[in-house]
């Protein structure tokens, strides 16, 4: 996976005037800092800070940085991921992580805090691009734990006063010069808003390369050219499952058809359009390369799934992308707002288990290949007239 953003000093985010920092440890054992321990511990606080403080900062720091001009960086997700969970509503504690990689213990961090969202973001001349929009009313400096994460845990007042106040929050790591994760954005008492994205696959497959959710569809898509992932209404009716799902056999692509096929998608430009999470979402994606590619005498057909967070049936997202049917039975899923061909084979087995079925069922924990409930149609309007939800 190539470097979105390369990690900088890394910084604790103290919010609503309580937080604790909590040093991730290669044992269970964590230490934990209250605030006033910052100034022992050498965690300069910072508040207030605008943009060119900010810029200032990171060129003192880090006068040199790998990014050269400071442009938006290549599409792919970052190295150091940035994580937002927890119990959102007042008295809660939500947790912020910084997920890096051993080889980074020790290094210095920051979390920076901003009430302005993550999109266009801050470039900085010399220094990567920072997604998120300035003021800054909050920075906390760390350090990196032994196996090179760090947590920082916000205890919440107890006062609905704070309810819808919106937060994104970034991190950012000197390794060796500064480099920043991908942001989260949350509000108090609602908990994450904004999209998972993926650059690569789908959310939870082995190999993919995605942010787990709390971006913005700019962000998603035009900051790193991923794929929005929740984009279909929940299932409303309740019918009987079909029967046993049909296991396609995933196609083994030579160079030849890999060629053709990338110029293919590439020629429709629909991956390059404008993201609409009411009027052009991931569906009129999949509708529209699905009918470019049958112009072209492809088998295309359509795919909608759900995505399964455990097994009784809760809905982590529910997705639809193209896919093409070879003459030898085998299927090509296509992700169309990237124009790269994913994998949906969630278990690993080889196939992937899906309904084909004119009357499939809607609502209801029937998975068709691990915890995903995968339904092929011949078309969007097929799948419309069958029951399927779409926007």
């Amino acid at each position: 996976m190539k470097t979105y953003y390369k990690l900088g000093f890394l910084s604790l985010v103290v919010l609503l005037s309580v937080a604790s920092f909590i040093y991730a440890k290669a044992d269970p054992t964590t230490s934990l800092f209250t605030p006033s321990t910052f100034t022992k511990q050498n965690l300069g606080v910072m508040t207030n800070i605008n943009a060119q403080q900010l810029t200032n900062l990171l060129q003192s720091i880090a006068p040199q940085s790998s990014s050269g001009g400071g442009g938006v960086p290549s599409a792919d997700v970052p190295q150091i991921v940035h994580r937002v969970s927890g119990n959102f509503r007042p008295g809660g504690q939500v947790l912020l992580e910084v997920i890096g990689s051993p080889s980074q213990a020790g290094f210095p961090f920051i979390i920076i805090f901003s009430t302005a969202g993550d999109f266009p973001g801050l470039t900085i001349p010399g220094i990567e691009h920072i997604p998120l929009n300035p003021p800054y009313p909050l920075i906390v400096q760390g350090t990196l734990g032994p196996n090179g994460h760090a947590q920082m845990l916000i205890p919440l007042p107890q006062t609905t006063g704070i309810c819808g106040v919106p937060l994104t929050t970034v991190a950012g790591v000197l390794f060796p010069t500064v480099s920043f994760s991908n942001p989260v954005t949350y509000d108090v008492c609602k908990g994450l808003t904004g999209f998972s994205c993926c650059t690569q696959g789908a959310k939870g497959i082995v190999g993919s390369q995605c942010i787990d959710g709390g971006v913005s569809v700019n962000y998603c898509r035009k900051t790193i050219s991923g794929a929005v992932q929740e984009c279909i209404p929940k299932e409303t009716i309740q019918d009987p499952p079909p029967g046993a799902p049909v296991n396609f056999t995933i196609a083994t692509i030579n160079n030849s058809l890999l060629a053709n096929l990338t110029r293919d998608i590439g020629a429709s430009n629909i991956s390059s359009r404008v993201y609409n999470a009411t009027t052009y979402d991931c569906d009129d994606f999949a509708d529209d390369l699905e009918q470019w590619l049958q112009n072209l005498s492809y088998d295309a057909t359509y795919t909608y799934f759900i995505k399964y967070k455990d097994a009784i049936g809760t809905v982590d997202y529910s997705h639809a992308v193209t896919d093409i049917h070879l003459p030898d039975g085998s299927l090509i899923f296509i992700e169309p707002q990237t124009g790269k061909i994913i994998n949906l084979d969630f278990d690993g087995d080889g196939k992937v288990g899906a309904n084909r079925n004119l009357n499939p069922y809607k609502n209801g924990y029937h998975p068709t290949d691990d915890n995903a409930k995968i339904s092929v149609y011949n078309s969007a309007a097929a799948a419309t007239a069958a029951g399927a939800p779409r926007d």
